[in-house]
């Protein structure tokens, strides 16, 4: 197994007691169901949609159309990136002559320089051809061209990665809060259709936390009530432990029992992505076996520099959020650095009330966990803490930097 932070893994890479996440989507895409993958950012969603298509690619049951469009900010270039993907359902011969009837006259002549779908060449025909389609017109053609893609074989499934993202910037480039409920109610509809009415299309949609509280706020949820969910949960400690036993050996480092326990505890209750940062800072370490002490000074060495992947999470909110809002944010996370886990009201009561209205602050915290900072912690009545101990302890010792 090798070591991989921030990107998806398949293969002998995708950790073996994560694999019955692929057999259960597996099993409701050929049940023809449609499925929102419902984890934080960083719990491995891409990874499942992927490894599926990886294991499909000998299994022939299965055939996975994956579309990344968390850079897609409007309908119109969702669309467009939905029909050049599309196109990859029909054989060359077929798919030319789709094309030709799309680019009407103009194919015979631009046929010759367009070397593949999404090259440079077509990219340029395709904006020009589509320049003026609206939502209205681009669902005419992607219709169109659904229901005449061949039939029978392998399933197909468009899976959508970081649908939720899409709902964000419409509602964020919206010039109103009734436009935004237009267009996003008009797109989800849509899609509803689709997968709905001949039960040809089926869909994976990554992401739930965010998307449900937008919905929610919009009185869309409807939209997505007919997807089954599947949950991306958090390691538990043997899980934990199965992943730190198979990375370290993977790079011939032998971890004693006590400091096996230590990095299992610091590493779990959240995504397998910690136990990657761990094992890649010890592999920089250069050391050939840990005993808890080694284990310790290693983690408190990662933790005061800033050589790491931790990094990044700081980075990051510093995007997601406008300076008002990051002053909440912040705090929400110092408050939660003093304990396990704390009710969401008291985090309001006692750290921001006066700072911030509680529909903000509800807000701020929605997206904190949808990112993958917190959680709720369902043996703690469903309390608010840090995804990872590990996470806690960098985070605790910036607070007391700064203090």
């Amino acid at each position: 197994m090798d070591i991989i932070t921030g990107n998806a893994v398949v293969g002998e890479n995708y950790l073996s007691t994560r694999k019955f996440l692929v057999d259960d989507l597996r099993d409701y895409l050929l049940k023809g169901k449609s499925v929102l993958i419902d984890s934080p950012r960083r719990f491995g969603k891409t990874s499942v949609i992927k490894e599926l298509a990886f294991q499909e690619e000998s299994q022939n049951n299965i055939k996975v159309l994956f579309l990344d469009i968390e850079s897609e900010k409007t309908v119109v270039a969702f669309c467009k990136a939905f029909f050049r993907k599309a196109l990859s359902l029909f054989p060359t011969k077929e798919r030319n002559e789709r094309l030709k009837t799309f680019f009407g006259d103009t194919w015979n002549m631009i046929a010759g320089r367009v070397k593949k779908i999404g090259g440079h060449e077509f990219e340029l025909e395709l904006s020009e051809k589509t320049r003026d389609y609206d939502f209205e017109k681009w669902k005419e053609v992607i219709n169109a061209l659904l229901s005449g893609r061949p039939t029978g074989g392998e399933k197909v499934v468009f899976a959508f990665d970081e649908f939720p993202d899409l709902i964000l910037s419409l509602k964020e480039n919206a010039d109103s809060a009734a436009d935004f409920t237009r267009e996003a109610d008009s797109l989800l509809a849509w899609l509803r259709s689709l997968r709905q009415e001949s039960g040809q299309h089926t869909f994976v949609f990554c992401g739930s936390i965010n998307l449900n509280y937008t919905l929610d706020a919009i009185s869309a949820r409807h939209r997505i009530n007919d997807l089954e969910r599947l949950v991306v949960p958090v390691m538990d400690k043997g899980e934990t432990e199965k992943l730190l036993a198979t990375l370290f050996s993977s790079i011939d480092i032998n971890v004693e029992p006590a400091a096996m326990e230590f990095l299992s505890g610091i590493c779990m209750g959240g995504p397998p992505y910690y136990g990657q940062i761990v094992a890649k800072e010890f592999k920089s370490g250069r050391v050939k076996s840990i005993d808890v002490e080694t284990a310790m000074g290693l983690v408190d060495n990662m933790i005061c520099g800033e050589n790491h992947d931790l990094r990044h999470l700081r980075t990051r909110m510093n995007k997601l959020f406008s300076s008002s809002e990051l002053m909440v944010a912040k705090l929400i996370l110092k408050a939660l650095c003093g304990a396990e886990a704390m009710p969401e009201k008291r985090i309001y009561d006692e750290y921001i009330s006066g700072k911030c209205d509680y529909e903000l602050f509800a807000a701020i915290l929605g997206r904190l966990t949808h990112e993958g900072y917190v959680m709720r912690e369902p043996e703690a009545g469903g309390g608010i803490r840090f995804v990872s101990p590990l996470f806690k302890k960098w985070w605790a010792s910036k607070e007391e930097s700064r203090q």
